[in-house]
């Protein structure tokens, strides 16, 4: 078995699209038998029924639900105007490129925790083009940064789709523009409140990467949206112009 982290692991990582081509397999998703052009170890069928954002939802946080409106229908943006105002204020919207469930969570889960690097450029295709369809602005790609205490696969997550996002976008990306202060716990499962909780004052910005900047923050996955204004009002109080949130999955 090779040692996760090792010289070795991070070679064959990024030898994995060529791999992919070479010998596809089956369909991680669905498990079909995979044409040679397969994309990114997944089949057609499998790419083709992502669940896209394009239903009712929330303008402001993207946040699915017929019922939802407008900001003021939505719990999210309610809860954040009351406990986060700083952040929300800082945030000017999020868009998301899918919806958390489905085929979504099988290709986040490949991506994010199985360390999947071929799927970064595809995946940042589908958010580009939800940008470009759905959001307004940004010169400068930020990703949300990683915990930098937890040495794992997943921390790469945000930065890959970063770069890939700003490729696609045609956008400068600052990596090294945000950081976090101290390690958080994980917010996977954590309530509203927690998350609110635990990462007020984790993010700091600077001021020379992102003064005067209108930037668009990027993250793999949206729960509540408190990561994002967090992160957005280290960036406003680093002197960003304005900040929008791109992420690839909003959890319904």
């Amino acid at each position: 078995m090779i040692p996760r982290g090792s010289w070795l692991a991070g070679a064959l990582e990024e030898l994995a699209p060529a791999l992919a081509l070479a010998w596809p397999g089956p369909c991680f998703a669905c498990g079909a038998d995979l044409p040679l052009a397969a994309e990114a170890g997944a089949c057609p069928a499998c790419w083709a029924a992502l669940p896209r954002r394009t239903g009712r939802g929330c303008p402001l946080c993207d946040l699915p639900g017929p019922a939802i409106a407008s900001p003021l229908d939505c719990p999210d943006c309610r809860a954040a105007r009351t406990a986060e105002p700083d952040g929300a204020r800082a945030l000017a919207r999020i868009v998301a490129a899918l919806e958390y469930r489905d085929g979504a969570v099988a290709f986040h889960r490949r991506f994010k925790f199985g360390g999947d690097a071929a799927l970064a450029t595809p995946l940042a295709r589908e958010m580009a083009a939800a940008w470009r369809a759905r959001g307004d602005g940004g010169d400068l790609v930020v990703p949300v940064p990683p915990d930098p205490l937890r040495w794992t696969v997943r921390r790469r997550a945000p930065r890959r789709l970063a770069r890939a996002v700003a490729r696609a976008l045609g956008l400068p990306v600052a990596p090294r523009a945000l950081r976090k202060r101290r390690p958080t716990p994980a917010q996977t499962a954590a309530a509203g409140a927690a998350r609110r909780r635990a990462l007020a004052g984790a993010f700091a910005a600077r001021p020379a990467l992102v003064g005067g900047r209108s930037v668009l923050l990027v993250d793999d996955v949206a729960t509540t949206g408190a990561t994002l204004r967090e992160a957005a009002r280290a960036l406003a109080e680093a002197g960003a112009e304005r900040v929008a949130g791109l992420v690839l999955a909003r959890r319904p």
